[in-house]
């Protein structure tokens, strides 16, 4: 018999083994991701789950706590993400059985980035189809095309101090103002108090630039990542209002700079909602790629007609697992 359970930080080891073997792209990256989620609070160990027999893993499901807005009104969540099962053991049903173990664990949560059968198997579970984040991919300046090659990530001290006046690079977790309210008080949008910021974008996981606006307290989060061997610029994070364009249009704009100033000839960025499409598209961005659905076990019945429209939900790349594998 296959036992589910929830791990213990004697259990890590086992699990970035487990791990560097499921997603062997991620190297001895493995560990270092771990314990980036493990960072989160002191029982986040205790939120990843896993298919063991006889002391070896054959599955793992990992969440990690969230908060939203809906309507303006708060409500305390899990995200959902890196759910595998080993193939051999999917046609006996030991995925279905894992997940329908989880739901009883976390019955409110919600998951980006999920592949076509896991998809189906959240469906057939209940769950609903919140929306999904399309990756856009735009060329900044193509002179830079030659300068990235083989460069590798950019460290924080390259990124500018200062972005048009507006836009200043935040040093220090300590200096983030308190985001304590929506932005979009008509929207599904995940929350970004101050413990999270300091925990997602000031740790050793990866280079971030934090930039907030001096006037408004809008904000953006970029990081470098190397795709083919040419670094890109990724805007991972951002809030500022969708009640339409204007607002989006500084951030993109800014990370354009940001992207000059560090000669990196590609940015990429993800969207959910559709103002931001037509933000970016007019920025000449390409949608490319399987779009990130977004799945959440809350049922939101009257909103299938803003779902369907894209004018549902405020979700990022910084939600989930979104770059942090990159």
């Amino acid at each position: 018999m296959y036992n589910f359970r929830h791990l213990t930080k004697e259990d890590i080891p086992q699990l970035a083994s487990y791990s560097q073997r499921v997603y062997p792209y991620r190297g001895s990256q493995a560990r270092p991701i771990i314990d980036f989620w493990v960072a989160r609070h002191v029982n986040a160990v205790k939120d990843i789950l896993a298919v063991e027999k006889d002391g070896k893993f054959y599955g793992q499901e990992f969440y990690s706590r969230m908060g939203f807005y809906y309507k303006g009104i708060y409500e305390d969540s899990h995200w959902c993400f890196d759910l595998i099962v080993d193939p051999e053991l999917r046609k006996d049903c030991v995925g279905l059985d894992f997940m329908q173990y989880a739901l009883g664990e976390y019955p409110n949560y919600y998951c980006t980035g999920s592949g076509p059968d896991a998809v189906k198997l959240h469906l057939a579970l209940g769950k609903q189809m919140l929306g999904e984040i399309r990756k856009y991919v735009g060329i900044v300046n193509p002179l830079w095309v030659a300068t990235s090659l083989f460069r590798g990530r950019v460290s924080k001290s390259k990124f500018p101090q200062i972005i048009e006046k507006k836009w200043e690079l935040v040093d220090s977790a300590e200096d983030i103002p308190e985001y304590k309210k929506p932005f979009n008080n008509d929207l599904f949008e995940v929350s970004r108090d101050n413990e999270f910021l300091k925990w997602r974008f000031f740790s050793d996981l990866h280079p971030y630039a934090f930039y907030k606006n001096t006037e408004t307290n809008d904000y953006f989060v970029v990081t470098t990542i190397v795709q083919k061997h040419i670094t890109a610029l990724v805007l991972v994070d951002f809030r500022c209002s969708l009640a339409d364009s204007s607002a989006f249009e500084k951030v993109i704009k800014a990370t354009k700079k940001v992207a000059n100033k560090i000669h990196v000839p590609i940015a990429i960025c993800g969207s959910s909602h559709s103002t931001l499409d037509k933000v970016l598209e007019s920025h000449h961005f390409k949608s490319i790629g399987r779009p990130r659905p977004i799945i959440g076990t809350k049922k939101y019945k009257k909103e299938k007609e803003s779902i369907t429209n894209r004018t549902f939900a405020f979700v990022t790349l910084a939600d989930s697992d979104g770059e942090t594998s990159w």
